[in-house]
């Protein structure tokens, strides 16, 4: 369509479908296609995002094309695209996406990609997703940025979050000191309870 809002919508409808859907992966083949023989941009780029919901390989191969294509169209189409496919697997792409220098107009894209990945929920190992925050804190430049790390470490319930935590604690403006500080006494009462948890239930 030549109208922009009739697009969203129909994108909006389209992701809706699949994502409700329990074969989301069936529609993979027919999107892929809408994609790839797509003359118009604004379409292609919107079959892009929708790629994401359907979770397959094919899927993937594009998302990662057009993430590496060096296109910030299609870069910001692709990191829509990983945040709605909420694999674990793609954050070190995303991390990595954040440290390249040339990818600076498009950090909070990627930050809200990685913040729906995070939000899916599954059962996730202590030690990796200690290894997540960790290169994900040293990825953090603006007080936006430093806000959502400490956001998504106050969170967490185990031991490791607390150093993560300290170094916003120092050299910072009052208000990130402030929320780190607040961090830090929110996740040593996590833990607090947990091992008081643990502890009666024995």
């Amino acid at each position: 369509s030549a109208y922009p809002s009739v697009r969203r919508a129909a994108e909006t409808a389209l992701l809706s479908i699949i994502q409700a859907s329990s074969k989301g992966a069936s529609y993979e083949s027919d999107i892929y296609e809408a994609y790839e023989s797509a003359q118009d941009e604004n379409i292609k780029l919107a079959m892009l995002r929708i790629l994401g919901a359907t979770g397959d390989d094919l899927a993937e191969d594009a998302i990662n094309d057009a993430l590496n294509s060096g296109n910030p169209a299609y870069q910001n189409a692709a990191l829509t695209a990983l945040g709605k496919l909420g694999s674990d697997e793609k954050l070190p792409t995303l991390i990595e996406f954040l440290k390249n220098p040339k990818n600076k107009t498009m950090r909070k894209d990627a930050y809200k990609a990685i913040d729906e990945i995070l939000n899916t929920a599954r059962e996730r190992d202590p030690d990796e997703l200690k290894n997540v925050w960790q290169a994900l804190a040293n990825t953090a430049e603006t007080d936006t940025e430093k806000n959502f790390i400490i956001g998504g470490l106050a969170m967490q319930k185990y031991e490791w979050a607390i150093p993560l935590l300290s170094p916003f604690t120092k050299g910072e403006g009052d208000r990130i000191i402030d929320y780190a500080e607040r961090a830090i006494r929110k996740v040593e009462k996590a833990i607090g309870k947990s091992e008081s948890n643990a502890n009666s239930s024995k």
